[in-house]
């Protein structure tokens, strides 16, 4: 790695995991159980991506799409889904 000039150590990924975990979640008298706490994460990574507007407009099409044969829109879910990969 050092013939190659690349980086060793962990201080870089180290500085990404306090930006994007601490910043938000390590304040004081925060408490998180798993669950609630991975969404959370999710949901920074996508706005840390720059990629708010394409998350929004998939959920949006997805709520229309449980609207138009007028069935039980539930907000709130605990199965797992991907988001589609913008270009």
């Amino acid at each position: 790695l050092l013939e190659e000039d690349l980086v060793i150590a962990s201080g870089v990924v180290e500085g990404a995991a306090r930006y994007v975990v601490g910043e938000r979640m390590d304040c004081s008298g925060m408490r998180w159980i798993p669950e609630r706490g991975e969404a959370l994460l999710r949901l920074r990574c996508i706005e840390l991506n720059g990629d708010w507007d394409s998350f929004f407009y998939w959920g949006y099409q997805r709520w229309l799409k449980k609207l138009r044969p007028a069935k039980r829109v539930v907000i709130k879910t605990n199965e797992h889904l991907e988001l589609p990969v913008t270009t």
